[in-house]
């Protein structure tokens, strides 16, 4: 990681200022921001501003943000959130979370193609893109491969039914 000042410059560099993933800035606390695109996307203007500020000798700003929430999207229409203080689970998260992801979208015509497609996958059935097979430690206890594990048993086993 790359050690920053409060105001994202490197610290012992002159003119070098660092953001994002690889960059450890403060905050108020002296805990280090995540390394999340919550984060680096605001840090990027804060640093033009303070960019900007430099070169005109003018002061910089700390960067400060205190996060809008966190999500955890678990699968089955299911998800962890923490939002504005409130922690939110099961399926009214995962809807959340989706509408937070839909709002990132840039254009009205991205969104509702990726609106109607989650509406046509929560009404639809499930449509299986992985073939793959289900096996039961096909190496017993031995080490030897059970005669219920041969690939010619493995090839005929019925691969795993999603609901």
């Amino acid at each position: 990681y790359i050690r920053c000042e409060p105001d994202m410059r490197v610290v012992d560099m002159d003119g070098v200022w660092a953001i994002g993933d690889a960059a450890t800035i403060a905050d108020a606390a002296g805990k280090p921001y995540g390394a999340t695109a919550q984060n680096a996307s605001r840090q990027g203007p804060a640093v033009a501003d303070n960019i900007r500020a430099a070169i005109r000798q003018r002061s910089t700003k700390p960067f400060r943000f205190g996060g809008l929430g966190s999500f955890a999207s678990i699968g089955d229409r299911m998800a962890a959130a923490h939002v504005f203080g409130i922690d939110v689970k099961g399926f009214p998260a995962w809807v959340v979370y989706r509408g937070a992801y839909l709002s990132k979208f840039p254009t009205f015509r991205i969104k509702l193609r990726l609106t109607l497609d989650w509406i046509a996958d929560f009404f639809l059935p499930f449509a299986p893109v992985q073939l793959g097979l289900h096996r039961h430690d096909p190496v017993g206890s031995s080490g030897e491969v059970s005669a219920e594990s041969t690939p010619a048993k493995l090839a005929t086993e019925q691969p795993i039914k999603h609901p």
